[in-house]
């Protein structure tokens, strides 16, 4: 199971899943083994991708030049997250579309693990349950006695992209939200030693 904590908002008490700090990232990515590893923690961390597009992905979704992935809308058969947007007061689907979407990746590293990847025609060729095993293998590495999930890392990626100050609007493209307020409320967190390092940078108000 992955980590949660109970929040208060304005909608009342609400369960989010927990993000990585920034020492936790580093921990995580120095505990790869193999290319298979990397390719995990930092497909997962650098795209904000879910895990089952992550296991999907292959060559042709990557664009070295521009320094993007293209997730489709169907892949033989497979679609990424269907969306739908239901009529409030009918109950019925007015629209329904899958989460397709070019997105950049944010990762000098995680560019060189791409290259190689469409250089050797490589793909991950395990299915999510295999991720969170050995995500969570990886994680047991850095000596954490929790459990993590591969969809904390993609709270991560997000929350991340808020820090370094990007627009939440852009957040939620990388995310393939067509609701900001889901990227907001639910994929955005905040610490106290963020907090304390950006006043330590900013000297106050």
């Amino acid at each position: 199971r992955a980590i949660y904590f109970k929040t208060e908002g304005p909608m009342g008490k609400r369960r989010e899943q927990k993000h990585l700090t920034e020492d936790e990232v580093e921990k995580l990515k120095a505990a790869c083994d193999t290319f298979r590893d990397q390719l995990i923690v930092y497909g997962l961390l650098y795209t904000g991708m879910r895990v089952d597009e992550l296991c999907h992905m292959h060559p042709g979704w990557i664009n070295l030049k521009d320094g993007t992935i293209t997730i489709p809308r169907e892949e033989n058969g497979w679609h990424p997250k269907i969306v739908k947007v239901i009529e409030k007061k009918t109950g019925q689907v007015k629209k329904e579309y899958c989460s397709n979407r070019i997105i950049p990746v944010l990762n000098p590293t995680l560019t060189r693990i791409l290259e190689s990847m469409a250089g050797n025609k490589y793909r991950l060729d395990m299915t999510p349950k295999e991720v969170w095993f050995r995500l969570n293998q990886l994680w047991r590495k850095t000596g954490s006695k929790d459990r993590i999930s591969p969809h904390m890392l993609r709270h991560t990626c997000l929350t991340m992209m808020v820090r370094k100050d990007y627009d939440i609007t852009l957040v939620a493209a990388q995310a393939g939200h067509h609701n900001i307020a889901i990227t907001w409320n639910t994929y955005v967190h905040s610490d106290n030693v963020s907090l304390i390092k950006e006043v330590k940078k900013k000297g106050g108000i």
